[in-house]
C-alpha cells in the first residue's frame, strides 16, 4: 500500500473541500439570481481557489 506524505493528504483534503463549496456556491446563485455564474463569479472563484487551498492545508490541525 501506498503511504501519502501527511501534507499531500491535507492538500487533497483542501482541494476537494473547495470544490464543493465553490460548487454549491455556483449552484445556489444559479438558482436564486436564474442567471448563469459564469463567467464572473466562477473565474473569481477560480483566482482564490489556490490560495483557499492552501491556507485549508497549512491551518489544519497536525497530527503526530
Amino acid at each position: 500500500m501506498i503511504r501519502l506524505d501527511p501534507l499531500l493528504k491535507k492538500i487533497m483534503a483542501g482541494t476537494l473541500a473547495m470544490a464543493c463549496l465553490s460548487g454549491l456556491i455556483a449552484l445556489l446563485f444559479w438558482l436564486f439570481m436564474g442567471m448563469s455564474p459564469w463567467p464572473m463569479l466562477i473565474l473569481g472563484e477560480l483566482a482564490g481557489f489556490g490560495f483557499e487551498v492552501a491556507l485549508l492545508a497549512l491551518t489544519s490541525p497536525h497530527r503526530r
